[in-house]
């Protein structure tokens, strides 16, 4: 049965809230401070969280990312590398397909194309790729962008994929000077988006979920080790516990099935290897309103 989207002829309906899904490419936990990332911070003070998150192995961008969105690890998906045209494997099922099902408006803003194929053709009702060559102030201008399509068109679901962090940590080191400046610029990326919820009142509509792919080391995040394995995980919404560390293991596996029970949906009995994070729901309780900085 098709579920009720909240949004019809861009006006807000009665219904669950809708939930936007924002990856900071090649975050560490140990690289969030108060002064490096204040608005990520005040997300943990006033929500669920985890720096003790795992990734999958091969730590690759794409195969993480299939993982994010499929509930299964690469062995299973079957991609393996960062390739332009890839593959996944027959019997895996997106979190786009579960959401098309269901008659949700889906939505991506991304700064690397090979994120194109994250579901089946359709499953997208609207994504904007821009090149961040050359920039750096890219990830600000794709939070900008997803911002701005949220208050107008108020989609069900909306994903945001910052890449600008991991392309330093490549060139310049992980927890670098430059990794850390931009990885600066990431967080006030995610204070303008969440400012612009509250500005909109928008705050009360939508859940937010910030984590990362993977970690690193040196110049890169090739290697089965905790530094690239272990990544934070940070929630914050109307349906959400406040100041909620979360106690046991968290995977990137359970980000798909967290966002169906978020936006209850009757999940289809996909082939999902994740589980909810049961934890970190919050019914009955009335939230303050968001009130982040905009770090500059």
């Amino acid at each position: 049965m098709m579920g009720r989207s909240f949004r019809e002829s861009g006006k807000l309906q009665m219904g669950p809230p809708g939930m936007i899904l924002v990856v900071i490419d090649a975050m560490r936990p140990d690289a969030l401070s108060d002064r490096t990332t204040p608005n990520l911070c005040r997300l943990m003070d006033h929500g669920a969280w985890t720096l003790k998150a795992q990734t999958v192995f091969p730590s690759l961008t794409l195969p993480v990312h299939f993982s994010i969105f499929t509930s299964v690890p690469p062995s299973r998906h079957g991609v393996l590398n960062n390739c332009d045209r890839p593959q996944p494997a027959g019997d895996t099922v997106s979190l786009l397909d579960v959401l098309a099902r269901h008659g949700k408006y889906s939505s991506a803003f991304y700064n690397w194309e090979n994120l194109r194929a994250l579901g089946k053709p359709g499953s997208l009702r609207y994504c904007l790729f821009s090149s961040p060559e050359g920039d750096p102030d890219s990830d600000y201008r794709m939070a900008a962008s997803a911002a701005s399509f949220i208050r107008r068109r108020h989609p069900d679901f909306c994903f945001l994929y910052l890449g600008t962090v991991d392309l330093v940590a490549h060139s310049h080191g992980f927890m670098s000077p430059a990794y850390m400046k931009q990885l600066e610029k990431a967080d006030a990326a995610v204070g303008y988006l969440v400012r612009t919820l509250s500005e909109s009142g928008l705050d009360q509509r939508y859940n937010l979920l910030v984590q990362s792919d993977h970690g690193g080391r040196g110049h890169d995040h090739e290697a089965s080790h905790p530094e690239v394995l272990t990544i934070p995980w940070i929630c914050r919404g109307p349906s959400i516990r406040e100041d909620c560390p979360i106690e046991g293991p968290v995977s990137v596996l359970d980000t798909a099935p967290t966002i169906c029970r978020l936006m209850e949906l009757a999940q289809e009995d996909p082939p999902w290897e994740g589980r909810p994070l049961q934890q970190i729901f919050e019914k009955h309780k009335t939230k303050t309103a968001w009130t982040m900085e905009r770090a500059m």
